[in-house]
């Protein structure tokens, strides 16, 4: 299960994020849920998965937080056997990816960076 904030585009990139992460694991089924004002909540979404089995929460944000350790935590901790892993964070391939983002945009020649 997938927790995220949700705004129009933001819905449709999750979309294809949850189909992608579908083929990559086709044996797990992966559905997303909302942290903030949108629907499925992620209590709904969290009390209905888990009558299925154990249930694994994944949130969709970069850093912990008040959606991780309110909103995910309270939905995860009202249902034995439901874990939530940490959120994305400083991975190594979020820095190749945003570095892969920065080349992109950069100019061919005599650019130069500062951090």
């Amino acid at each position: 299960m997938l927790a995220r904030h949700a705004r129009p585009l933001g819905r449709e990139v999750v979309h294809t994020i949850v189909e992608e992460l579908s083929a990559l694991l086709p044996s797990v089924r992966i559905v997303q849920a909302f942290v903030d004002v949108e629907e499925p909540d992620i209590d709904t979404v969290v009390r209905l998965e888990t009558q299925r089995g154990p249930a694994v929460v994944v949130p969709l944000l970069l850093s912990r937080g008040f959606h991780t350790e309110t909103d995910i935590a309270r939905a995860v901790g009202s249902v034995a056997g439901t874990r939530q892993t940490a959120p994305l964070g400083t991975h190594p391939l979020i820095a190749e990816l945003l570095a892969a983002r920065l080349e992109e945009s950069l100019p061919r020649a005599g650019c130069r960076t500062t951090a």
